[in-house]
């Protein structure tokens, strides 16, 4: 059964997740359950490219088979689906190349949340590198214990929600501990 959201403890799983290639096909599964056939016309590349990151995925517990059809040629089709709409890689367990890794994602990702508070007015005070930094690694760290709180909730109408719906909900943890960095100031409880 599909969770909303997975955390990710394993490092050689979070090592798969890293790849960008595997975690397109996980956004493309989240949405549609797809072959591996479909998987690689989607993605406009060859199906060996696509089997064998999907045997990757299988391996790590990323996707399962969720529904067979025989075709009119008798050929069985296999259907693919993620494990989660969500995975959430546990940031402390992680080597330092990797950590590395999931540090941009989680930067860059801390970044368009400042730049939708600043369009809707939300957030107007200038941050430096260092601060942007500090907050990142901040939700990096606090994430995890909202996701393993999260994992068994209803599953929502899309990944989008699931992930949108983690991430307010860390902001508001993040709000109730304390800035670890100073200075930051935003409206509307999420930061004040």
């Amino acid at each position: 059964m599909k969770k909303a959201i997975s955390v990710i403890d394993n490092p050689d799983v979070a090592k798969i997740l890293a790849d960008p290639m595997r975690r397109l096909i996980l956004n493309i599964l989240a949405d549609n359950m797809c072959t591996e056939m479909q998987l690689a016309r989607r993605l406009g590349v060859s199906d060996p490219l696509v089997a064998h990151h999907m045997k990757m995925l299988k391996i790590a517990g990323l996707v399962s088979v969720t529904k067979t059809e025989a075709e009119s040629h008798g050929i069985l089709q296999k259907f693919y689906e993620p494990t989660a709409m969500c995975y959430i890689v546990d940031y402390d367990k992680l080597q330092p190349d990797l950590k590395r890794y999931f540090f941009a994602v989680y930067l860059e990702r801390l970044r368009g949340i400042l730049c939708a508070l600043r369009y809707m007015g939300e957030f107007s005070q200038e941050v430096s590198s260092e601060t942007i930094e500090q907050l990142a690694e901040t939700m990096a760290r606090a994430i995890v214990p909202v996701a393993r709180k999260m994992s068994d909730m209803p599953l929502k109408n899309s990944r989008e929600e699931v992930i949108v719906e983690l991430f307010s909900k860390t902001l508001a943890v993040i709000n109730l501990l304390g800035s670890p960095v100073s200075g930051m100031r935003y409206r509307r409880g999420v930061k004040k």
